[in-house]
């Protein structure tokens, strides 16, 4: 899977592109559905299958004060997205001007930038755009106008619950990291960069290693296999 930093980098050479758009943190069973669904939308027309995701989640710009923890740094979120085997992600950066485009703005210069779109997937309450003027009902109709399709999807349940990255974090939070990984569709893990920490570790006899996990959900405090 390659990693773009533009749509410029896709080249699709006159393929047609099936596009999933979503923040995708924790890339769970819903994700996977909807990346699924133009992953196939593309292989049916030879074309190229492309995950469009953001550096950030945009309430960092739009909403500073309500940033929900992530469940996924992104390179956590890149190596799922890779086992899906979707051709590219194209990661974008959420900041202040991309955020005041409307919903329509958005995906008239992403009709433009890629190319010939064969289908947009998104979440079915997925909103975009400044002041969430996007939604799937904009979508099917600047399908109808630009030529790509736009496939109804449904949310997906388990256990009669909607699966969302809000239910996952509830549920790293109050430790029930078994139910956590049913959702996601693999085991849970967390995921960061090792620091120094006071090398306490060596001293017990069991080998440590302190991750910084600033902005990330966390399990409650205790000691966890691995």
């Amino acid at each position: 899977m390659r990693v773009l930093q533009g749509a410029d980098e896709l080249q699709p050479r006159g393929r047609r592109v099936g596009v999933a758009i979503g923040v995708f943190d924790g890339v769970h069973l819903g994700h996977q559905q909807v990346i699924r669904e133009a992953l196939a939308a593309a292989r049916r027309q030879g074309g190229l299958s492309l995950v469009l995701t953001f550096d950030r989640h945009p309430n960092a710009v739009v909403a500073p004060q309500r940033v929900p923890p992530a469940v996924y740094t992104l390179p956590q979120k890149l190596r799922a997205l890779a086992t899906l085997g979707v051709d590219a992600t194209w990661v974008v950066r959420f900041d202040e001007a991309f955020a005041r485009r409307t919903g329509e703005e958005f995906i008239r210069s992403l009709a433009r930038d890629l190319g010939s779109l064969e289908t947009v997937c998104v979440g079915a309450d997925f909103t975009f755009g400044h002041k969430r003027s996007g939604n799937v009902s904009l979508l099917a109709s600047l399908g109808k106008e630009l030529g790509f399709s736009v496939p109804p999807l449904s949310s997906v349940s388990l256990d009669g619950e909607v699966i969302s990255s809000t239910l996952i974090r509830e549920c790293i939070r109050g430790g029930d990291l078994a139910t956590a990984s049913r959702l996601l569709g693999r085991p849970y893990a967390v995921s960061g960069i090792v620091k120094q920490g006071d090398q306490l570790g060596r001293t017990l006899g069991f080998p440590t290693a302190n991750l910084e996990v600033t902005g990330l959900v966390l399990p409650p405090g205790g000691v966890y296999a691995a």
